[in-house]
C-alpha cells in the first residue's frame, strides 16, 4: 500500500511562504514602535490658593460697568416671517352607487 504525502508540493511551498511572511511581520512590528513620539510637556505654572479675600479688586484695568447681557440690535427690520403655506382641503372621492336589486 502506497502512502500519500501529508502535503502536496504546492501546499508545502505556500506554507513556507506564509511562515516567512508572518516572521517578517513580527520582526517589523518588534523593531518599529507603533506609538508616535510624545509631545513636549507644557511649562509649569505656579498657583497659589489663598483663603483671604481682598476688599478691592487688584486687576490692572477694572471695568466700571459689566458687559451687556443682551445682544445689540443689528437691523431695525429683522428678516420677515414667511407667510404660512395655504392649506389645501382634500377633495372628497365620489363613492360608487351600490348596485340595485333586480
Amino acid at each position: 500500500m502506497a502512502t500519500r504525502p501529508l502535503l502536496s508540493r504546492d501546499e508545502a511551498a505556500s506554507l513556507v511562504v506564509a511562515l516567512a511572511a508572518h516572521a517578517a511581520l513580527v520582526a517589523w512590528l518588534a523593531l518599529h514602535p507603533l506609538a508616535p513620539k510624545a509631545p513636549p510637556e507644557p511649562e509649569r505654572m505656579t498657583v497659589t490658593i489663598a483663603d483671604e479675600v481682598a476688599d478691592k479688586s487688584t486687576s490692572p484695568d477694572p471695568s466700571a460697568q459689566a458687559a451687556s447681557a443682551i445682544a445689540p440690535v443689528i437691523a431695525e427690520n429683522p428678516v420677515p416671517v414667511p407667510a404660512p403655506a395655504p392649506v389645501v382641503q382634500p377633495q372628497p372621492i365620489p363613492q360608487p352607487q351600490p348596485p340595485r336589486p333586480q
